[in-house]
């Protein structure tokens, strides 16, 4: 059903923020404290001040009378302020909730139904972004707060029979039970929507869903059973995205069977797929799943070429809940390979992306794969992570569901043997402590610095960092600060550079993820980035081979130009285009940062290539003039003028048949732009067909 239809639901029940107007108080006697309880009430997970404050004007409480009660309520104990540091939210504490529901029986129905509609309005924004990411992740850092209240919403809706509304807050509780733990009874709710009267692309979300579920609690062949008649749904609808990401889970799953191959077929069909669709969200959940199939075929190889293309996307649409999986797949593949250092800094990147959105199965296998990393080395705090892990999820669901359980019991054995007595004691230690606290210690364990040398960035035809020409490995938020960094030249603020990495985090967090980060960074590549008060910038000898080319190209169109020593000129031309490995990081090309400086690169390279082909004309070199101008077609293949100027010369050396291929090429473009063919290439093509055969007749008249 589309948003429309939700957005109708919504208006049924009197919304907040859909239909605030239809909100009457049932008991104007009713004291000022007493219709704050009454309105949040029906909030299980509680409300923001911005939310209560609409519906406070509507009962007549004015904003000031709205805060001076919320703060007195929170001191009387009857009302709880949720994340003060923060942006705080409130909660009828539970001891309050009888006492105050009690005296305003006559009035739960017209509450839980506006309560109703505000949990539509907010499902309805998830189901409008199409599950993505910057607004599944502001909800996942919440703690609980809108899943709650929509669960709560999802019984209302359950209750009045609505299956309609039911349907909508169910898919949206799907997205965020992915990450989150579902209560007791979700596959049981699901269900019950799923006996109504549903459009299959609605039965096909909640079919995944609950086989999600099914996943989570180890249950494969129920997923499995779920995910078929989700694909069967598939073929009903003409929605290539929805096929393709059911298909995906679906040989997520045949991978939790074991079946390798089976899995790799599914997860390839659905992302060659996505490859032709606008879906980064669902691509990039492809590219990991992909990803996790060659790990499971130990191809970690290929798993980490798919990671990099997943890590992309993911940073690129704000999806964190996809950055942190993948974060972990890295880590598992390293740890495989034998590279404990690198896996240890994926895996602690990951569990902070976990801890962020409180996935608990998640940041469990996050810090099983930690403790797999430090090895014998650091055994005691390798058995603490893994005791920690083992109190948040005591089957490590995620890792028993990748099939990754035995081998990480094969990396934990060193340290284990190494506590010998102590490894039970050590396990209750970290079962004690809090994942947070567990966190920052591995972040602190110590790692060798590399040896001083040259580094340099590349940043044309793809990232990398090289330290005395060997490539260096970061972490990808480290690797995206200095991209960021490598195009502001004249240095980035620290608030600007917090913002760009972490736009959900406050200032104060924010600052402490910098500093792990530039630690990270200083430990894996040396001082790239030197901090000056309150600007941040790359150090003056790390070379960028952007700001080489463009210093190259510049001189060389100059020299170019000038006509004064022509082979000069094309030495330098030729020196500056072999600087040009590719387009600006075209791993990010959904990421907006790079997007102006990737166009001005190309359009400078254009001005290169074209500058060169204008000066060989004029040398009569039409071998070099051919090359240059065939390489600007690369670039800009949308050119009609470029056709036109690579015919025209083809011409001038008798190759009609090639020359008039490129107007057929021309026209065929114009009529897929939905263009009309311009008079100049008509124009040359009669021109070109005159040559072509006055050539023919001079050539017979010349045989005879």
């Amino acid at each position: 059903m589309p948003a429309g239809g939700l957005i109708e639901s919504a208006t049924r029940y009197a919304s907040p923020t859909v239909a605030t107007s239809q909100i009457v108080p049932f008991t104007p006697q009713l004291d000022t404290d007493d219709l704050v309880l009454y309105e949040l009430s029906a909030f299980a997970g509680g409300a923001d001040y911005v939310t209560l404050r609409e519906r406070a004007r509507l009962r007549g409480i004015s904003a000031v009378a709205l805060v001076d009660t919320l703060a007195h309520l929170v001191d009387a104990g009857l009302v709880e302020a949720l994340a003060p540091t923060c942006v705080a939210r409130y909660r009828v504490t539970p001891d309050a909730k009888t006492a105050v529901m009690a005296p305003l029986d006559a009035g739960v129905q017209d509450s839980v139904r506006d309560h109703l509609g505000w949990c539509i309005s907010l499902a309805t924004a998830m189901a409008t972004r199409h599950s993505a990411d910057d607004q599944l992740s502001g909800m996942l850092k919440h703690d609980g707060v809108e899943q709650a209240n929509l669960e709560a919403g999802l019984e209302a809706a359950l209750g009045f029979g609505d299956h309609d509304a039911a349907a909508r807050l169910g898919m949206a509780l799907c997205l965020l039970w992915e990450f989150r733990r579902a209560p007791a009874n979700a596959a049981s709710q699901l269900r019950r929507i799923l006996n109504g009267a549903l459009e299959p692309a609605t039965r096909i979300q909640l079919r995944a869903g609950l086989a999600r579920l099914a996943l989570r609690e180890g249950d494969v062949d129920a997923a499995l059973r779920e995910l078929d008649k989700a694909l069967a749904l598939a073929g009903e609808v003409a929605d290539a995205r929805c096929r393709a990401r059911v298909r995906c889970e679906l040989g997520l799953a045949r991978l939790c069977t074991g079946d390798v191959a089976g899995g790799h077929r599914l997860i390839g069909r659905s992302l060659a797929e996505l490859d032709d669709l606008d879906a980064p969200f669902e691509l990039g959940r492809a590219e990991w799943a992909m990803a996790v199939a060659h790990i499971a075929g130990s191809r970690r190889t290929r798993a980490r070429l798919h990671l990099k293309r997943a890590i992309a996307l993911q940073l690129a649409i704000g999806d964190e809940g996809g950055y942190g999986q993948s974060l972990l797949a890295s880590a598992m593949a390293l740890l495989l390979d034998g590279d404990r250092g690198r896996a240890l800094e994926d895996a602690t990147a990951a569990a902070e992306v976990f801890i962020d959105i409180c996935d608990d199965d998640d940041l469990a296998c996050a810090l099983l794969v930690a403790a797999g990393a430090l090895g014998q080395e650091h055994f005691e705090l390798a058995l603490e992570a893994a005791g920690t892990s083992t109190a948040l999820s005591p089957q490590s669901v995620v890792a028993h569901r990748l099939g990754w359980s035995r081998e990480l019991d094969v990396a934990l054995a060193p340290a284990r043997r190494r506590a010998r007595g102590r490894a039970g004691e050590l396990a209750e230690q970290g079962a004690a402590s809090t994942p947070a606290v567990t966190v920052r210690r591995l972040r602190d364990v110590p790692k060798a610095g590399p040896a001083p040398g040259r580094v340099e960035v590349q940043m044309l035809g793809g990232f990398e960092v090289r330290r005395d020409g060997h490539e260096v490995y970061l972490a990808p938020q480290v690797a995206r600060l200095v991209k960021r960094l490598a195009l502001s030249p004249e240095g980035l603020h620290v608030e600007q550079a917090i913002d760009f990495l972490w736009p959900e985090s406050t200032l104060p967090r924010g600052r402490r993820r910098l500093r792990n980060l530039l630690a990270r960074l200083s430990r894996a590549a040396g001082p790239v980035v030197l901090r000056r008060a309150e600007t941040l910038r790359l150090a003056p000898d790390t070379a960028v081979d952007m700001t080489r080319f463009e210093a190259a190209a510049t001189e060389a169109i100059g020299a170019l130009r000038s006509k004064e020593d022509p082979q000069d000129a094309f030495r330098k031309a030729r020196a500056a285009n072999d600087l040009y490995a590719g387009d600006l990081l075209p791993e990010d090309r959904y990421d907006d940062f790079a997007l102006l400086a990737r166009e001005r690169l190309r359009r400078l390279r254009l001005r290169l290539l074209d500058a060169a082909a204008t000066a060989a004309l004029a040398e009569k070199d039409i071998a070099l003039a051919e090359f240059c101008l065939r390489l600007t077609l690369d670039s800009d293949p949308a050119d009609e003028g470029r056709y036109v100027a690579l015919a025209r010369l083809l011409a001038i050396s008798g190759r009609f048949l090639p020359a008039a291929d490129l107007c057929a090429r021309a026209r065929a473009l114009a009529r897929e732009l939905g263009l009309r063919v311009s008079p100049t290439i008509a124009e040359l093509e009669l021109e070109l067909a005159r040559q072509a055969e006055a050539s023919e007749n001079a050539g017979a008249i010349a045989a005879r």
